[in-house]
């Protein structure tokens, strides 16, 4: 399904979770890979962070 996407060149939003050394902090961070219009690679973003065990800080 990936490889799909890619070979048609749509927009992917990937998320990732990850925390600190111990396991606390954890977080989640969206990242988005769009294709180049000139077709020269693809350009990458993070577009959102947020928390999981606690408050977003706003």
């Amino acid at each position: 399904m990936l490889s799909e996407a890619v070979d048609a060149r749509n927009e992917l939003t990937v998320d990732i979770l990850y925390g600190d050394h111990e396991g606390g902090q954890r977080a989640v961070t969206r990242f988005v890979l769009s294709p180049r219009p000139d077709g020269a690679g693809w350009l990458a973003g993070a577009a959102r962070h947020w928390n999981v065990d606690r408050a977003d800080p706003r």
